[in-house]
């Protein structure tokens, strides 16, 4: 009895390391880990990308986004306009975005509010 659970606590270690090894010595996974902008930041995961730090393929299409000089995440959505990425919810699968003109142009904050 105690030779079969020896031999498969040691299968199960050995297909554990085996497997870490594999999955670690693939650059696309390395390359596609979890960014954020800043060292506090939002992290960004597929769907999204951060151009310039990962490679187009950790995202989906249209799903691009950038680092500002100040750390906020920026996405270039509809009509070409600059949004400010102020959360990501990967549960719910939404994001909230501020448009860039908007708040320089009235210097305030945007509100959550019910659709």
């Amino acid at each position: 009895m105690n030779h079969s659970i020896f031999a498969a606590t040691a299968t199960m270690f050995l297909m554990a390391c085996l497997t870490r090894c594999c999955v670690c010595l693939d650059p696309k996974f390395a390359a596609c880990q979890s960014r954020s902008c800043t060292s506090d930041g939002v992290k960004v995961i597929y769907p999204f990308f951060i151009k310039g730090v990962q490679p187009s393929y950790c995202g989906a299409p249209g799903y691009e986004i950038n680092c500002s000089n100040n750390g906020e995440i920026l996405f270039n959505g509809i009509s070409s306009n600059t949004y400010r990425v102020s959360k990501i919810d990967y549960v719910r699968q939404h994001f909230r975005v501020v448009n860039v003109g908007f708040v320089i142009l009235f210097d305030t904050c945007s509100a959550q509010r019910p659709i």
